[in-house]
């Protein structure tokens, strides 16, 4: 409950740092709730997807708050379960972006897609390489 005053404490200073008049510090606590109080509104092309899209993502968010923290200490997870989990929400978000049919949600999926085919290889072989170096896995785990 506090983070949005925090914000507004941001706002502000940054207002008067730039010599603008500062809002008020409970602006955001209405822009808040305003924004919960809109109703939801989808449109008449997009299906399913545009429901179960953004509780995936929250679901997947929730995963990653409960295993990042605790994956060294409590629970046995590699980091590729984590890349996996990850790929899922960026597969949903990539989905529903396609399922709005609009111009500029091709660009972001397109430009999406693309980061992800850089990094994903790129991320593998760098955890391959410091398990091999940490004499985690050896080649004989591999075959």
């Amino acid at each position: 409950m506090l983070i949005p005053l925090f914000d507004g404490i941001l706002k502000s200073v940054k207002a008067v740092l730039n010599g603008r008049r500062p809002t008020r510090l409970l602006q955001v606590y209405y822009d808040l709730y305003k924004l919960f109080r809109k109703e939801t509104f989808y449109s008449q092309q997009t299906s399913y997807i545009s429901i179960i899209a953004p509780a995936v993502m929250l679901a997947v968010s929730c995963v990653f708050l409960v295993l990042v923290p605790t994956s060294v200490m409590v629970f046995d997870v590699h980091v590729i379960y984590l890349f996996y989990i990850s790929a899922i929400g960026s597969f949903f978000m990539m989905i529903y972006a396609m399922d709005n049919a609009t111009y500029f949600a091709g660009l972001g999926v397109e430009r999406e897609m693309f980061v992800l085919a850089i990094i994903e290889p790129v991320l593998m072989l760098f955890i391959a390489t410091n398990a091999f170096i940490s004499n985690a896995v050896t080649v004989s785990d591999l075959t």
